[in-house]
């Protein structure tokens, strides 16, 4: 479990970020769960998606004691809309926001913190190029190293602040080989083996062949199919997308373009999913998005036939 390496992925990850300590943990889904248990927060409201790419934030939210107050996306890149984080601040008090830049493309961190006056946890697992590019005012940035996730490291996590004391505090939750008496303070196993940290190592010193290699698909992509306006999070300011999700008008045109693509075995299906009960979806943004995108393949390890392929079929859904 223990090894060089992760004093190596610890200190190479805060050059990157540079001014914010690290503490790595087993996932993703543990670094921001370690990230609002370091807060001390008990039933408190936290402003989340009401539509995301799977459970983690809202998972973490609940099992800190805490409730997920939902607010709907923005229709440009699928993060929280502005407009619905400032409503649902005004109507539930939350004080804290987490703030998922979805598909590579940054959401409004600086606005919720200096216009709303929210602190904001910012979920940067699908972001890491772009936010280790252009840097973030977060109150706590949590990174995902999962296998899907652009820096790989078999599985892993790690939050990171400026804040010495608070990434103390997720070091001491994620395991207890430094306890040495019983306490009150709640601990898991949760750490990163180092086993994993080695894996994460060689990919984070990897990062300019994963920027040329990501922008280039892009590249290729929006040239064949010719309406980068589809491609959701696509016109966001210094964005290098990690995922290569396009919206369509109606349910049916998407399912018409997933068809095609399944016609030609690639993959393609929807890329997000709703987080928030039934009771709040109707009229969203949320609700025209859940069904009007889809997701096709978009990695470093696609091979020249597979990214030709994917071009090819781009230019027929295009006509």
């Amino acid at each position: 479990m223990l090894g060089p390496d992760l004093g190596g992925a610890t200190k190479e990850i805060e050059r990157l970020f540079p001014g914010r300590a690290c503490a790595l943990t087993s996932s993703g889904f543990s670094a921001l769960l370690g990230a609002l248990e370091s807060l001390s927060l008990r039933r408190q409201p936290v402003i989340v998606p009401m539509a995301s790419t799977c459970f983690a934030i809202v998972n973490a939210v609940i099992a800190s004691g805490n409730k997920p107050v939902f607010a709907d996306v923005d229709p440009a890149d699928g993060n929280l809309s502005f407009d619905a984080v400032r409503l649902a601040r005004k109507q539930s008090g939350a004080r804290w926001v987490i703030s998922p830049n979805h598909f590579g493309a940054p959401g409004a961190t600086s606005r919720f913190q200096t216009e709303l006056g929210l602190r904001v946890i910012e979920d940067a697992a699908q972001s890491f190029l772009t936010t280790q590019a252009t840097g973030t005012s977060a109150d706590i940035l949590v990174l995902s190293f999962y296998p899907t996730k652009t820096v790989n490291g078999i599985d892993g996590g790690c939050v990171l602040s400026s804040n010495g004391s608070l990434i103390q505090r997720v070091r001491q939750w994620t395991y207890y080989d430094s306890q040495t008496r019983i306490d009150a303070a709640p601990r898991f196993n949760c750490r990163l083996p180092n086993i994993h940290a080695a894996v994460l190592s060689v990919n984070l010193k990897r990062l300019r062949v994963l920027r040329e290699r990501h922008m280039g698909l892009r590249h290729r992509f929006d040239s064949a199919f010719a309406r980068p306006d589809r491609v959701l999070g696509g016109q966001a300011t210094g964005a290098i997308l990690s995922r290569y999700v396009l919206r369509f008008d109606t349910p049916n045109r998407c399912r018409r373009f997933q068809e095609l693509f399944a016609s030609r075995k690639i993959e393609c299906g929807p890329p997000l999913l709703w987080t928030a009960p039934a009771s709040e979806r109707r009229g969203t943004t949320a609700a025209r998005l859940v069904g009007c995108t889809a997701l096709i393949p978009f990695h470093e390890e696609l091979n020249r036939r597979e990214t030709v392929l994917i071009e090819q079929t781009l230019r027929t859904a295009s006509l």
